[in-house]
């Protein structure tokens, strides 16, 4: 994708994204190929993978609900979204990354 395809896939302004460019590379949230075209992650345009991560997502967020419930079951609404946030990233810092060959 050029950038302008990426600033209309996002619905953004294309200098914005070409402001924050630097830092979406560093984080290899886009990859940056030949003649100034990049590669984004499928989840900022494609619908079914939106879809798909939001699904797998609602699962993992039921599971530490259930759990944090079970061990304080009054537990205050703002203390148990914190709650959830903080559990999501520790998965997520220690979540196993496999490579596929």
């Amino acid at each position: 994708m050029t950038l302008t395809e990426i600033a209309k896939e996002a619905e953004l302004d294309k200098e914005l994204v070409f402001h924050h460019l630097p830092k979406l590379k560093e984080d290899w949230l886009i990859a940056e190929l030949e003649n100034k075209t990049y590669a984004c992650q499928p989840f900022f345009y494609d619908d079914d993978v939106t879809e798909d991560l939001n699904n797998l997502m609602k699962v993992i967020v039921k599971m530490i609900l259930r759990e944090i419930r079970e061990e304080i079951p009054d537990i205050p609404q703002d203390e148990l979204e914190k709650a959830v946030k903080n559990n999501l990233e520790v998965f997520i810092q220690t979540f196993a990354i496999e490579i596929m060959d």
